[in-house]
């Protein structure tokens, strides 16, 4: 999974949090920027164990939150969208 906010909106971004429903751990990966933070941009890997929805969730400075969602089948050990 990739999350990127483009230059300006980068600039306010603090936090990302990335859950899953259909796992023992409901949080799945957590990410913190500093306010130095040239750029805003996360990449990671998640296994999934089971077909669930992901969904991640960006804290802007200014107390805004943006919501994505997705539901990602598992195919053979590996996922796909």
């Amino acid at each position: 999974m990739t999350a990127s906010v483009d230059r300006v909106a980068a600039a306010y971004l603090t936090d990302v949090l990335i859950v899953g429903n259909g796992s023992s751990r409901v949080r799945l990966a957590a990410f913190q920027f500093a306010p130095a933070s040239e750029i805003s941009q996360v990449k990671t890997r998640i296994r999934l164990q089971a077909m669930q929805s992901v969904t991640a969730v960006a804290k802007m400075r200014d107390g805004n939150f943006y919501i994505g969602s997705k539901r990602v089948k598992i195919a053979l050990g590996s996922w796909s969208w």
